[in-house]
């Protein structure tokens, strides 16, 4: 063999780790590497005991469904919502099919017209700020209004109501 063929031969050997046959099945137990385990070269393995999830991405919380009005109404409210946070709002049915805002000076028609038992009209609530947050369901609606009362944004009142119900 020419002596460039044997350097060659140990050029295929070095780059692609040659040096013997590959281990057969039958010569033991094989230990997973990183890559056989999912672990990338910045993971560690995973540690006897450790939770599979450990680590991982938190599932994210699907908002949950407030649930149809009671039968028979057409409508109700969730008075349990009234004083709470708009954060608290978000977190518990995530982010609304659709916001709105307006003044007072610019409310009411008959879907918005409890707003007026905390603003009446001619009071000087025209400049008060309302948020109309509205969540579709399979069926039905839920409508929050919020207000800054000055400690911040939070629930005023509440609609829940059927999709075929006319304002």
């Amino acid at each position: 063999m020419p002596p460039s063929a044997g350097r060659a031969v140990a050029l295929v050997v070095l780059l692609t780790g040659c040096g013997g046959s590959p281990p057969k099945s039958s010569d033991g137990p094989q230990q997973p590497t990183p890559a056989s385990r999912g672990a990338t070269s910045d993971q560690a393995p995973p540690t006897a005991g450790a939770s599979p999830t450990a680590g991982a991405s938190p599932t994210p919380v699907r908002p949950k469904e407030p649930g149809p009005p009671s039968k028979g109404h057409g409508t109700d409210e969730l008075r349990r919502l009234e004083g709470r946070t708009e954060a608290e709002v978000l977190a518990e049915f995530g982010e609304p099919s659709t916001r709105h805002a307006f003044t007072m000076a610019h409310c009411c028609d008959e879907f918005q017209i409890e707003l007026r038992n905390t603003y009446p009209r001619g009071k000087g609530h025209d400049a008060v700020e309302i948020h109309e947050w509205t969540w579709r369901y399979d069926g039905y609606l839920l409508t929050v209004w919020l207000h800054d009362p000055g400690s911040g944004w939070q629930v005023l009142d509440t609609i829940r109501y059927f999709d075929d119900v006319e304002f």
